[in-house]
């Protein structure tokens, strides 16, 4: 399985648990380099919600949000949850997927920033598991248990990712034409980087080198 496909499937196993606890769905991602279902509207009743999905492709794998100049974090600080999906531990054909308040996460993030305030990894990305780990780089995890839920569930076979609404996209640029300078492709690049890695592009530096 590609790993954009498998990627995909991470995001349906949290569409449809979601959908089984009585949700209705809506995907609502835009932007350039911003994958489908990565941003979702969840209503149940009278109460709408918006949900950012995170994926990792690791068990207990770590994910990222972006740290402001004004303390707030791109795509946390519009979000009212948060979804963790990953691989799970016990069985790689099963998917482990847990529901946070989106102030749990930010509160990981906001321990993660203090203690690392002042040091020579404060200006490194951020990169946290609800999982426990040890060291001052990785201070914040361990905020399983404040989950809203939990659940490890089959890996669906594949995913119709027109299912959860009918709001496209904005797509990826296409690729180079002839023409286009060295410059505007690593554009390109960084801008994928950045929405897969949580980063700014200018964040990013890529080294290209030629084997002869």
């Amino acid at each position: 399985m590609e790993k954009a496909e498998y990627k995909a499937n991470l995001r349906g196993a949290a569409i449809r648990a979601i959908e089984e606890k009585g949700h209705t769905v809506r995907d609502v991602s835009s932007g350039s380099g911003v994958p489908k279902l990565s941003r979702l509207e969840i209503t149940n009743g009278q109460e709408k919600l918006t949900c950012a999905v995170k994926i990792t492709t690791h068990p207990q794998g770590r994910i990222s949000f972006t740290r402001s100049h004004d303390g707030t974090y791109k795509v946390l600080r519009d979000s009212d949850r948060v979804v963790y999906v990953c691989p799970a531990a016990s069985d790689e054909t099963k998917v482990f997927i847990a529901m946070f308040d989106a102030a749990t996460v930010k509160r990981a993030f906001d321990v993660n920033f203090a203690a690392r305030k002042g040091t020579d990894q404060e200006d490194l990305p951020m990169w946290l598991s609800p999982e426990l780990e040890p060291g001052q780089r990785f201070i914040g995890s361990g905020f399983r248990e404040k989950a809203l839920w939990s659940e490890i569930i089959p890996m669906p076979d594949q995913i119709d990712e027109s299912a959860a609404g009918d709001q496209p996209t904005t797509p990826l640029p296409p690729t180079a034409g002839e023409g286009e300078t060295a410059m505007g492709i690593m554009d390109r690049i960084k801008a994928m980087l950045s929405g897969h890695m949580g980063v700014r592009p200018d964040q990013l530096e890529i080294d290209v080198r030629v084997k002869l």
